[in-house]
């Protein structure tokens, strides 16, 4: 049986080797917005918001497991901003914000790889969480992790386990973005990383909270990087193979340029400080988009034990409107654990 796991921390080691890369338009995928991307069992998904006359949006997806799949509809799904996508418990779920819904996110959950077509508002008992921006949903075990920017550009948040959401009153402390631009989230060393782009938009700056997530988990420090961007950035952990550490796993963020690059920044926890970096996943130069890039790390466990480790970052080009998904894999002879 294959399995297709999203990267966090302790995931399947790498091992010293020549990767492979390769650089993919999806077929039939798009868009004018982000794509949204995660690992879910044997397959990487593809999620989008299609192109449209107005500010509606249908959704749809792809799933790729060596070739991509026919792109399908997310049924009776609209959104007005870019999708997001996560996994949690064995579950694959997708965050859209509808239109008429006062700017409220619907969040719809796949059997296998197949939505159902009863979407749920994300709310708990006493709030629901409203944006005009893309969402961010990431997974960690059992527990499902989003993050939104509000009308007035603080950012709210909240935790799906057990089958209840949790929507936290007060907001990300010292958190403030352009209530258009939403944030990123990844998980990193048992923390979790929440980044978003400064009003000025001369600034990204970065926050963490220790785990199991509550109101007081907030550090109070926020890390300010000189990053001059107009979207949102995404951020993940990926994997890395060098001489020295055959098994490194680092966090990355990666944001969109005004020259329509996409740039990294690397996270070196040793000293708590983030550095430019070369892209980790070889990107073609040039021009590549005007929105937000989706990254993410995923591992392939084959029927004969061997395991694959896979960097895959998805955008929406700016010319054709395309979304292309640019992958590097690499093979780890001692298998996955």
């Amino acid at each position: 049986m294959k399995r297709l796991i999203p990267a966090v921390t302790g995931a399947c080691a790498i091992v010293l080797g020549q990767g492979m890369a390769s650089a993919d338009e999806v077929p039939d995928a798009s868009s004018t917005e982000a794509p949204a991307m995660t690992g879910f069992g044997e397959r990487l998904v593809l999620a989008w918001a299609g192109e449209s006359g107005t500010q509606e949006h249908r959704v749809w997806y792809s799933t790729f497991n060596g070739t991509w799949t026919a792109a399908a509809e997310v049924p009776d799904a609209l959104t007005t901003a870019a999708p997001a996508l996560g996994v949690a418990d064995n579950h694959l779920y997708l965050l859209v914000t509808p239109p008429g819904v006062n700017n409220k996110i619907y969040y719809y959950a796949a059997n296998g790889t197949t939505f159902t077509a009863d979407g749920l508002q994300l709310c708990d008992a006493g709030a629901c969480a409203e944006t005009r921006a893309k969402p961010a949903l990431l997974g960690d075990g059992s527990t499902l992790y989003a993050a939104w920017s509000t009308a007035n550009g603080s950012i709210g948040y909240g935790a799906l386990s057990h089958g209840s959401w949790f929507v936290s009153t007060p907001s990300i402390p010292h958190a403030l973005t352009n209530p258009s631009l939403g944030p990123t989230l990844a998980l990193y060393q048992d923390k979790l990383y929440v980044a978003w782009v400064d009003p000025s938009e001369q600034v990204v700056s970065v926050a963490t909270a220790t785990l199991p997530l509550t109101s007081s988990s907030w550090s109070h420090e926020v890390v300010q990087l000189p990053i001059h961007t107009q979207v949102a950035p995404a951020m993940s952990v990926l994997n890395l193979v060098s001489s020295s550490n055959p098994a490194a796993e680092a966090l990355f963020l990666s944001w969109t340029t005004v020259e329509s690059t996409i740039n990294f920044e690397r996270w070196n926890p040793s000293d708590g400080q983030w550095s430019a970096t070369n892209t980790p996943i070889p990107l073609p130069s040039g021009p590549l988009t005007s929105v937000s890039p989706a990254l993410t790390s995923s591992t392939l466990e084959a029927a004969d034990q061997q395991c694959f480790v896979t960097n895959s970052l998805a955008y929406t080009d700016r010319g054709t409107h395309h979304v292309f998904v640019k992958k590097t894999t690499r093979q780890n002879p001692k298998g996955c654990p």
